[in-house]
């Protein structure tokens, strides 16, 4: 078992006067229900920039804007039966806990969906979570349901707050449709496959929406996110999610065009689109295929860079990388 370097709580002498200030961390547990890897999506990779910024604060006493100080602990999924720690800062660092009832045996043959983990109750974040003043909710499985119980118990009191990431639900039915299909061997047609795929992502919006009702504030990346959770959950509890943009990793590049013609070919006499992500229905490469389709009826000549993974490499007439 490995030790997690938490805070623990700090009891104030009763000779130090009330007014005197005690810096004592904020300590935040973000609870990331996915593997962490080179080949991770967008979810990983937001809270790892987070953590680095977080690392970068200033610490208790040094009267910057970090004010007490924060203490960041990002739970991420492992894919070993070993618990492990990677500190960033001796205030901010990953944890990677082994899950209790892993996916992997269910993706697909390119395993392009996420791993996660589906037990109602993981025993060792139990333990770990009482020790953190905010748990922060990014999923809607094991980790997230743990937090959610533990806190109903009454046992311990935390602030707890939520992030939505990902339309889980839309993904969670093409996932679905996918294992009707191959469990099946066909026989359910795609009618049947389709009504499966459809009751798994009702049940799991329902279950989404149960979760985060148990957060004080709820951070959605888009206003139409906002509008639909807001009905289940009030527009007082919620706000956008706002993510920020890495300019030294992201940034124009006047060489990128000629290394993408030199490497894989593509043209430069036209304009070129390009989608970084899953290649499946939950992030709309259907309609970017459709769209496309249009616009080339239209007599405007496009070509297509499909950076990703998945099973709808959909007829885009592009690259794929």
């Amino acid at each position: 078992m490995v030790s997690v370097p938490v805070p623990v709580p700090v009891s104030v002498p009763a000779s130090v006067p009330a007014s005197v200030p005690v810096s004592v961390p904020v300590s935040v547990a973000v609870l990331v229900e996915l593997v962490r890897s080179g080949t991770a999506g967008g979810h990983v990779k937001c809270w790892e920039r987070f953590a680095e910024s977080a690392a970068r604060l200033p610490g208790p006493g040094s009267g910057g804007a970090g004010g007490a100080g924060l203490d960041l602990t990002v739970y991420f999924l492992g894919r070993r039966g070993r618990e492990r720690v990677e500190p960033l800062s001796p205030r901010v660092r990953f944890v990677m806990l082994p899950p209790v009832l892993s996916t992997a045996a269910l993706t697909s043959s390119d395993g392009a969906e996420d791993i996660s983990d589906l037990a109602p109750w993981h025993p060792r974040l139990a333990a770990l979570l009482p020790r953190h003043d905010v748990w922060h909710l990014t999923h809607c499985f094991a980790y997230a349901a743990t937090a959610v119980r533990l806190a109903r118990r009454g046992a311990v009191r935390p602030r707890v707050v939520g992030s939505v990431h990902t339309d889980v639900p839309a993904l969670a039915s093409v996932y679905a449709r996918y294992l009707a299909g191959r469990a099946t061997g066909g026989l359910l047609g795609d009618r049947g496959a389709q009504w499966a795929a459809d009751r798994v992502g009702t049940w799991l919006r329902w279950r989404r929406d149960r979760l985060l009702r148990s957060c004080e504030r709820v951070l959605v990346p888009t206003p139409e996110g906002c509008e639909e959770l807001s009905r289940t959950l009030g527009a007082d509890r919620m706000a956008l999610l706002r993510r920020g943009i890495d300019h030294e990793r992201f940034r124009p590049d006047g060489t990128a065009r000629a290394r993408l013609a030199r490497e894989y070919g593509v043209p430069v006499d036209r304009p070129l689109v390009l989608f970084a992500g899953r290649l499946d229905a939950s992030k709309r490469v259907p309609l970017l295929a459709e769209s496309l389709r249009l616009v080339r009826e239209r007599g405007r000549s496009v070509h297509t860079v499909m950076a990703g993974l998945g099973r709808r490499r959909a007829p885009c007439g592009g690259l794929w990388v």
